[in-house]
């Protein structure tokens, strides 16, 4: 929900897109928020000390977001560092954000991020599912 409400306040601060392409962008965070919040919750069930769990996060959360490209495209990163980005999943969500921010609906980020977001959601819900279900046995 809290990703939901700060998307829709990006929204209305002056978000010049198409709107279907603001529905499907903010349709995609909520996949990408549902995956992360499995994950976390995973990962809480897996740290043995509750202090651990906000260090832990940071230090995975960081490089995460870092090499998504969400705060400067990764075409601008040297080749090394591009190809660790091409690892990490929210960068095609980014860029899939992107495109559909700019009403390329076709074109080939946006395709690879319609593949890889519910690819994403999917395995994160198995993982997730079967820690919780490790826990509560």
């Amino acid at each position: 929900m809290a990703v939901f409400i700060q998307s829709v306040v990006i929204v209305l601060i002056g978000l010049r897109a198409p709107f279907g392409g603001i529905v499907a962008a903010i349709a995609m965070m909520m996949l990408v928020g549902i995956s992360l919040a499995f994950l976390s919750y995973a990962l809480a069930l897996k740290l043995t000390s509750e202090w651990l769990f906000a260090p832990v996060l940071n230090g995975i959360a960081l490089p995460l977001m870092l090499l998504s490209g969400i705060l400067l495209p990764l075409t601008y990163a040297p080749g090394w560092l591009q190809a660790i980005g091409n690892a990490n999943p929210l960068r095609y969500a980014v860029d899939a954000m992107r495109g559909l921010f700019a009403g390329e609906y076709g074109s080939h980020a946006v395709l690879t991020g319609l593949g890889v977001v519910p690819g994403l959601m999917i395995a994160s819900a198995l993982v997730g599912t079967r820690i919780f279900a490790k826990y509560n046995a």
